[in-house]
């Protein structure tokens, strides 16, 4: 009788150690395997779709900055300190003159002081005298030029080109000592002469293939320098906002049609020159464009904007397009 116990312990352990059927194992990795592949699955959409956010904040950010820095610039333009008349002002030259102050650099003759067209641009090209940065500027897009003072007075440093104003003129020097005949502050004032061209890049510093927004700029010396504002900037379009109504006449200082930078309508050697017609707002356009292609993605889009119709790339790089309309402060001088 104990040992018929004894069997019936062992038989019952044994069945109680047993391992997995055959079945019961396929089964186990089945489940295991659709769950580990959901698991994934939900790892690498949560991945890509943290990715593609922060490439569409990145966008976003760089959008911002750049045309807070366009924005900034464009309400200063035709700014010259006490004297809001170019034309009064000594040392202003266009591309016509003689060199009125050497430049190293200068993006043609006379380019840093030609104070009489505070706003001026190329349409869909470069079209400086003096070369682009990053491999050369992109195909296409504009080129935006602004002229003014800074903002704040300077002390007058030599080396450097600025601009002396009263309430009745002014004169542009760059040796440091102000030109005679000025009355001391607060009658007259020194300011920096600001000039930079607002261009794209085919290279930036993120890489040779990444486009960037670049500035030729003046500084001291007097020269040219080249600096990068935003990498990932693929397109800069403009255009002006011109009032071409009469001077006095109703409506004067409202926009009545946009053109292209270097318009014949706002070109003196042009046929067409409206002497009357002054610039009163500046429409921007900007398409950003990621650093990196994703492999699921596809640019599909055709984008139409200021005068450019372009087809869908069909490439892999994420795009984002922006536009701004900034209304003038300065624009009796423009």
């Amino acid at each position: 009788m104990n040992g018929l116990r004894k069997n019936a312990h062992r038989t019952a352990r044994a069945r109680h150690q047993a391992g997995l059927t055959l079945v019961e194992m396929m089964i186990a990795l089945a489940i295991g395997s659709f769950l580990m592949i959901g698991a994934v699955s939900v790892f690498v959409n949560g991945r890509d779709a943290q990715r593609t956010s922060d490439t569409l904040a990145r966008m976003q950010e760089n959008a911002r900055l750049a045309l807070s820095v366009l924005e900034t610039e464009l309400l200063h333009a035709g700014y010259w300190g006490m004297n809001s008349t170019p034309g009064l002002i000594q040392g202003t030259a266009d591309d016509g003159d003689p060199v009125a102050f050497p430049v190293a650099g200068d993006c043609g003759v006379n380019f840093s002081v030609n104070l009489l067209r505070p706003i001026d641009g190329v349409n869909n090209g470069y079209g400086l005298g003096c070369a682009a940065n990053g491999g050369g500027a992109q195909p296409n897009a504009d080129t935006l030029v602004i002229r003014r003072a800074s903002i704040a007075p300077t002390p007058p440093t030599a080396g450097r080109l600025q601009v002396q104003t009263d309430r009745l003129r002014g004169q542009i020097f760059n040796n440091g000592a102000v030109p005679g005949g000025f009355p001391p502050a607060p009658d007259s004032a020194t300011h920096d002469l600001v000039t930079r061209a607002y261009y794209i890049a085919q290279g930036s510093s993120v890489g040779a293939n990444v486009p960037g927004l670049r500035r030729k700029t003046l500084q001291a010396g007097p020269a040219i320098a080249d600096e990068e504002i935003i990498p990932g900037v693929e397109d800069f379009q403009v255009q002006l906002g011109v009032d071409t109504s009469l001077p006095g006449t109703a409506g004067r200082g409202t926009v009545n049609r946009y053109v292209n930078p270097g318009h014949a309508i706002l070109d003196p050697a042009s046929p067409l020159f409206d002497p009357d017609a002054q610039v009163v707002a500046v429409r921007l356009w900007l398409v950003l464009r990621s650093e990196n292609q994703e492999g699921s993605f596809r640019d599909d889009r055709p984008r139409t904007y200021a005068d450019q119709d372009r087809a869908a790339t069909n490439d892999r790089f994420r795009r984002a397009l922006v536009s701004k309309t900034i209304f003038l402060r300065n624009r009796r001088s423009i």
